[in-house]
């Protein structure tokens, strides 16, 4: 699998571990560049460029990458995307509800520009993933959030248990 830390060993060195800083620029094909960078514990994904029928699943696929890494949540941080096409913004409750029972990471949208955020207020993808007008913004309220607990139990095997 291609994660955000096998990729990251891949230019320049960069650690990728959580709470670590630096940048990483994930391979999507043209016109979609994604970078992605640590905040704390909240990993910032980047996307620039135009979002087409093309580069919907490989948006799709890398953002679930960065979730499996399992950060404490996920922006997307829409400032440099462009989208013409208000149905490929479903890419986002997509990628939301596939990574929020595993890995259970929350993911969070911010900071689209004015056209972006047009398409974004006339669709129903503010119902499924939280949206917000600034980055800055998102991480404030992401990082008072309580943490997801996690509960781990054994299961003993018994005879009778055979299926």
């Amino acid at each position: 699998m291609n994660g955000v830390g096998e990729m990251a060993s891949r230019s320049a060195g960069l650690d990728a571990g959580v709470g670590a800083v630096g940048t990483k620029t994930l391979n999507v094909p043209s016109p979609l560049l994604l970078e992605a960078h640590f905040r704390g514990r909240i990993l910032v994904v980047r996307p620039g460029g135009q979002l087409t029928p093309g580069t919907y699943e490989r948006l799709r696929d890398r953002l679930v990458e960065c979730a499996a890494e399992e950060p404490a949540a996920m922006v997307v941080d829409l400032a440099s995307m462009r989208a013409a096409i208000a149905s490929l913004l479903t890419v986002f409750p997509t990628v939301c509800d596939r990574i929020s029972d595993w890995p259970g990471v929350p993911l969070a949208l911010a900071a689209a520009p004015p056209p972006l955020r047009t398409l974004l207020d006339s669709s129903a993808v503010p119902r499924f993933v939280p949206t917000y007008h600034s980055l800055s913004e998102a991480l404030d309220d992401l990082e008072a959030a309580p943490r997801p607990r996690r509960h781990r139990c054994s299961c003993p095997a018994t005879r009778g248990a055979r299926g």
